[in-house]
């Protein structure tokens, strides 16, 4: 009985050794190649794939507004590794951001160490030159019916300028500088007002 046992484990391991020489593999080296078969060589992916511009006022956090990208592992959209998205804003204090125009960097990395990176670009903009324009006291008597219309709706365009926080430098520059127009315009309109009463006054009876 013990000597046929023996011979049944041996015909086990011949029939095993067929099969697994037939791929031209054994122990060790089967292992190796079913591990490199199923290899996650897949990137992680992000949501969204391009970050939209992001556009904020100097002097507030943005730390939780630049939070909205995440990141899943391409080969089965499970979460990335512990780290997560990691976040790369360079010279940008996401606490206390100056004007300007940045780019941040998200960074993520899988179970795998595949890795993959995408860029945001994030505006720091400044409405101080508007606010204090708008400060500036217009008095509007005296003055011509359009020069007045046209500074009143300068005013108003200014005021949902410096309410919208994601308006652009651009804009904000825009209305600075019509504002300031309009600010001439009535400065102007009060000169050649001044100087029509004085002709006026000064014309003989």
């Amino acid at each position: 009985m013990r000597v046929k046992h023996t011979h049944s484990r041996m015909r086990v391991i011949a029939a095993a050794a067929v099969v697994v020489g037939s791929i031209g593999l054994v122990g060790p080296q089967l292992v190796a190649h079913q591990a490199y078969a199923d290899a996650d060589t897949t990137a992680p992916v992000f949501t969204p794939a391009k970050p939209e511009k992001l556009v904020a006022r100097a002097g507030r956090s943005i730390a939780d507004a630049v939070r909205t990208v995440a990141a899943n592992d391409g080969a089965d959209g499970t979460g990335v590794n512990s780290d997560g998205v990691v976040i790369d804003a360079k010279n940008l204090d996401l606490a206390n951001p100056k004007p300007g125009t940045y780019t941040i960097t998200y960074r993520a990395v899988d179970n795998a160490n595949n890795k993959a990176e995408v860029t945001r670009e994030v505006e720091i903009t400044t409405t101080e030159k508007l606010e204090a324009k708008l400060a500036e006291p217009m008095v509007l008597d005296g003055y011509s019916p359009h020069t007045r219309a046209e500074a009143i709706s300068k005013q108003v365009i200014a005021r949902a300028v410096v309410a919208d926080e994601t308006s652009p430098q651009a804009v904000i520059d825009k209305a600075v500088q019509e504002l300031q127009q309009a600010i001439d315009d009535l400065r102007i309109d009060h000169t050649d007002y001044d100087k029509a009463k004085q002709e006026l006054a000064a014309a003989p009876a």
